[in-house]
């Protein structure tokens, strides 16, 4: 029986098992063994991780030395290195599985001392994004201090706040930021330090989406891409999260207030959900045709009382 064969019969499927056969790490490894042993190497894996046999084999397919590893002797170093539980420590190696066959103590050491991180921090950031343990941070620091301009310290609170910013191409991100919305390279800095997210942005997009909040609004390219620098973070909200806001200014009293002056108000809630409770996503106008309003959305309350401080105030 051929290798392929025995893998087969182990429950790889046919093309899981032409490619084990043909690398070269794994059929050195593994060619001794019949159906059964590699059966119970899949199942001692899946038992340490907390997985069926089937993510383990595809996992090996993907990345045959995993099948190498003392699977108990990683979780364990795991673990132990970042102050973690099981389910954190198996969830970071299935994400990342070359995460496996790090040195932690080293990646744990290296990350607090390129960010200035606390063991807290760095221990918290490579468990949510395992491919940290592969990078040289001191190289992605030192890029990232370069293009945009800033401090060591910057540098480590755009990284914390958003650990994916590590893989972008810095370069073309702020080239791209740049060419779209006509900013200067201190000002494309300054709003992608506020707000790192919106390095991954495909920002002739965001801008053809706030086109639409523009003509309801009546504002102008300019006016739109001033707001967006102010707040960077009105980048990450979708035209349907817009129109829904502007929804919710239909139905306020707002006698009169210019529509500059009800985004203003809007700008201190926007973190609020302008969609009607327990709904699928509804604005006030289709949950009423679809006779689905029951609750005012959370930024109704909020901006009823900043308009009427507004109205007073221009009555006054």
């Amino acid at each position: 029986m051929s290798f392929k064969e025995i893998l087969f019969e182990a429950g790889f499927s046919e093309c899981e098992a032409e490619k084990l056969a043909s690398n070269g790490y794994f059929t050195e490894r593994n060619k001794r063994r019949n159906a059964k042993e590699i059966i119970n190497m899949m199942h001692s894996a899946a038992l340490t991780y907390g997985v069926q046999e089937a993510e383990i084999r595809k996992i090996v397919t993907g990345f045959p030395r995993f099948s190498g590893y003392n699977h108990q002797r990683v979780l364990k170093d795991v673990k132990e290195v970042y102050n973690c539980t099981g389910e954190q420590a198996s969830r970071a190696i299935l994400t990342q599985p070359q995460f496996a066959g790090y040195d932690h103590q080293r990646v744990l050491k290296e990350v607090k001392e390129a960010y200035g991180w606390t063991e807290e921090q760095a221990s918290k950031t490579v468990l949510s994004h395992p491919q940290f343990a592969g990078l040289d941070n001191q190289r992605v620091l030192k890029v990232i201090k370069k293009v945009y301009g800033w401090t060591d310290e910057q540098a480590s609170k755009a990284m914390s706040t958003h650990p994916n910013f590590a893989n972008y191409d810095h370069q073309r991100v702020l080239k791209g930021v740049k060419e779209v919305y006509g900013w200067t390279d201190e000002q494309a800095s300054k709003a992608i330090l506020a707000f790192p997210q919106f390095a991954g942005y495909d920002h002739q997009r965001v801008l053809r989406q706030l086109d639409r909040l523009g003509r309801v609004l009546d504002f102008g390219a300019d006016k739109i891409k001033s707001e967006i620098l102010g707040t960077p973070r009105f980048a990450s909200f979708s035209a349907k999260r817009y129109l829904a806001a502007i929804d919710v200014g239909r139905y306020l009293d707002t006698d009169g207030l210019s529509n500059d002056a009800m985004f203003q108000a809007w700008k201190s809630y926007a973190s609020k959900s302008p969609y009607v409770p327990g709904t699928k996503r509804l604005s006030i106008t289709k949950a009423l045709r679809q006779n689905n309003y029951e609750t005012e959305p959370p930024l109704m309350e909020l901006m009823r009382k900043r308009v009427q401080n507004a109205v007073k105030q221009k009555i006054a």
